[in-house]
C-alpha cells in the first residue's frame, strides 16, 4: 500500500518484480531509492537470482535500496533461536551473499518476527546498502498489530539531518577469528555443554545455552 501524498512519486519496476518480489522506484526531489519486497521460499534457491538482479540495479544507478524480506534462513548473524538443516544451510548461503554484496541488516535487538504461538525465530529481515543504512530509523516490531505469524515490522526512513547516527550491525567487519575464539571458550566452560545429554530437555537446554553464545560473543 502506498499513501497517496506519495503515489505520484512511485514507479513500479517491472523488469525486477515477479511472483515474488514487487520492487518500486521513489523518487523525492533529488533522491532515488529503491524499495523492495521479496518472498524467499523454502525449496527454492536463497537467494534467489532477482535478489542480485536488484542488488545490481541500486548499485549500478547509485541509489538506496531498502529491501524486506521473508527469507526462511536462519543464522545467529541475524538473531535467529531455532534452527532446521534447511534453515541453516539457506542462511549460510544468504550471510555469505550479504557479506558479498556489502550489505547490512538493519533489524535492532534480535527481535523476534515470527510466532505462530508455539514457536517464535527471526526470519524476516529489512537489507540495506551503505546509501540506505544511515537513513533507517526507529526499526521496531508490532506484536499483536495483526493476525498473521509474521510480525508487523515497521522503521521510518529519511535523512541524517537532525538525528543521531545509531548503530547497526556491519557483519563485514566482524573480526570473525576472535568471535569463534570467544565462542569456544564459553563453550568450553559451560556446565551444560559439558555434561552428558541423555533427554529432549537437556538437547533443547544445550541448543538454546550454544545459541545464546553465538549472539552475544
Amino acid at each position: 500500500m502506498i499513501h497517496k501524498n506519495i503515489s505520484k512519486h512511485v514507479f513500479l519496476l517491472n523488469s525486477l518484480t515477479d511472483g515474488d518480489t514487487v520492487t518500486i522506484l521513489l523518487k523525492l526531489g533529488n533522491k532515488a531509492s529503491i524499495l523492495s519486497s521479496i518472498y524467499m521460499g523454502r525449496g527454492m534457491e536463497c537467494p534467489p537470482p532477482k535478489f542480485k538482479e536488484i542488488v545490481d540495479y541500486a548499485k549500478i544507478n547509485n541509489h538506496a535500496l531498502v529491501l524486506g524480506s521473508d527469507v526462511n534462513a536462519h543464522s545467529t548473524a541475524w538473531g535467529s533461536v531455532r534452527f532446521d538443516p534447511e534453515g541453516t544451510t539457506r542462511g549460510e548461503a544468504l550471510l555469505d551473499k550479504i557479506i558479498q554484496e556489502d550489505l547490512h541488516i538493519s533489524n535492532v535487538n534480535n527481535a523476534i518476527t515470527f510466532d505462530n504461538g508455539r514457536w517464535e525465530n527471526v526470519i524476516d529481515l529489512t537489507i540495506t546498502n551503505n546509501s540506505a543504512v544511515d537513513s533507517i530509523r526507529e526499526w521496531q516490531t508490532i506484536k499483536g498489530a495483526c493476525r498473521s505469524d509474521h510480525v508487523p515490522i515497521t522503521f521510518v526512513m529519511g535523512d541524517m539531518d537532525g538525528r543521531d547516527i545509531r548503530t547497526f550491525q556491519n557483519i563485514k567487519k566482524t573480526n570473525w577469528g576472535q568471535y569463534r575464539d570467544i565462542a569456544i571458550s564459553e563453550m568450553e566452560k559451560s556446565k551444560t555443554l559439558n555434561s552428558e545429554i541423555n533427554t529432549m530437555e537437556e538437547l533443547e537446554e544445550a541448543t538454546k545455552t550454544i545459541t545464546e553464545i553465538m549472539i552475544t560473543a
